[in-house]
């Protein structure tokens, strides 16, 4: 039998008021704060609107970075990709740092925002790059990182689609195949060269983590369900579990509001479902 509803609604929430009782959200999120921008830093609409940036902050820099299980290296780069799609490079200078003060390298930080360019586009790739090479030159890191570039303009699109047969299957293939002359052009040639050639051939970022930030990157966009299906199911292949997409999930919530979140989290469940079925 069902318990009542009001029975399960009072236990959510004393799980969660339990769970918000465990540590002090303000003080964490002051502290997050102050250790990656310094103890001057004054946040954003502090003054005209401290209600907003405080709800703002402690989500972001509170409950965020108390709640999410992925490694602080593996959220930094999340939440990166996450800005980056969003077209929100105000937000990323603490995201930098996090990554920087964290196991991720200067490359890796790189390549999380190059791979958010064939989904979202170049531009907003450019602004928060701008951001981290500030923030690389402060801290002293010569530009430009090392290339990761493994293609050839001659076999760029060959590795392209051989990736992308080994990694999604031979639907690729039925795909190149079934696609008449005037769409070869967008859904053959510059898929495969650019997005998966370009981009995903590159040495300086795991696939693991590749699949992970793709996925909050189409959750981000919305509408895209299709594609992120099927990413989510690479996301799995490659090693991630189903903890690691709902993190990335809640990490991409300040930028993408509720509605995206809940629609990528029932994809989630929807191939989780089918992995376990038999």
């Amino acid at each position: 039998m069902l318990k009542p509803f009001k029975t399960v609604l009072l236990a959510a929430c004393a799980l969660s008021a339990a769970a918000a009782s465990a540590y002090d959200r303000a003080s964490e999120a002051k502290q997050n704060l102050s250790t990656l921008m310094g103890d001057s830093y004054v946040a954003p609409l502090s003054d005209s609107d401290p209600d907003f940036a405080a709800m703002r902050d402690h989500l972001i820099f509170g409950d965020l970075m108390e709640g999410v299980k992925l490694t602080p290296g593996r959220a930094a780069l999340v939440s990166l990709a996450a800005i980056t799609a969003a077209g929100a490079p105000d937000y990323a200078r603490p995201w930098v740092k996090r990554a920087l003060n964290s196991e991720a390298t200067p490359v890796e930080i790189k390549e999380a925002v190059y791979q958010v360019a064939p989904y979202a586009g170049l531009p907003k790739a450019e602004a928060v790059l701008k951001v981290v090479n500030a923030v690389f030159k402060e801290e002293g890191i010569v530009l430009p990182v090392k290339s990761t570039a493994t293609v050839t303009e001659e076999n760029r699109f060959e590795r392209g689609k051989d990736f992308q047969v080994s990694t999604y299957g031979e639907r690729i293939r039925r795909m190149h195949e079934s696609a008449t002359e005037d769409e070869q052009f967008l859904n053959v040639y510059l898929l495969s060269s650019f997005c998966f050639g370009d981009i995903y051939t590159r040495a300086g970022l795991s696939l693991k983590d590749r699949e992970l930030l793709t996925c909050a990157v189409i959750a981000l966009i919305g509408g895209a369900e299709a594609q992120l299906t099927s990413h989510v199911r690479a996301a799995f292949s490659t090693g991630n579990s189903k903890r690691d997409l709902v993190d990335a999930l809640a990490l991409c919530l300040p930028y993408m509001g509720f509605p995206r979140s809940l629609n990528a989290l029932a994809v989630v469940k929807k191939v989780e479902a089918e992995r376990k079925a038999p």
